[in-house]
């Protein structure tokens, strides 16, 4: 009987040194693979979320619909009317104007705007334009 106890525990012991084994496999194995983080893991499903619902899709569609060149047009003609009505700022609003893209340097900005000071109001729309389809600009 004493023999028979024996025999159980040691074979309870090799199950445990093999469910240990198989642990230590386990999250050598996991800890091998590329899981993002957490929250990057739930931005992504919440965008899979977004993109499978039709009122996102909807959205999506009328902000793509939206007319960029419309929108940048009407804004060259906004500041060209602010020019018009109080063209003592001239150099003000061409100054806002060129401050909405960070791809323009610093340096850049200053020697455009000296020419822009000089333009007429059909020359300087045609240039303001150039420059929005060459440059980003944060509208």
């Amino acid at each position: 009987m004493e023999n028979n106890i024996s025999k159980k525990i040691k074979t309870i012991l090799s199950q445990i040194k093999n469910i240990s084994s198989q642990y230590d496999d386990f999250f050598e194995s996991l800890s091998e693979l590329d899981i993002p983080f957490r929250d990057a893991l739930i931005e992504n499903i919440y965008r899979e979320i977004l993109k499978k619902n039709d009122f996102y899709l909807e959205a999506n569609e009328q902000e793509v619909k939206k007319p960029k060149k419309f929108e940048k047009e009407q804004y060259i003609e906004r500041i060209l009317s602010q020019i018009k009505k109080y063209p003592a700022k001239k150099r003000k609003y061409l100054q806002e104007f060129l401050d909405l893209s960070e791809e323009i340097s610093n340096s850049d900005k200053k020697v455009i705007l000296n020419s822009f000071l000089k333009l007429e109001k059909k020359e300087l729309k045609d240039q303001m334009n150039g420059l929005m389809n060459t440059f980003k600009f944060s509208l």
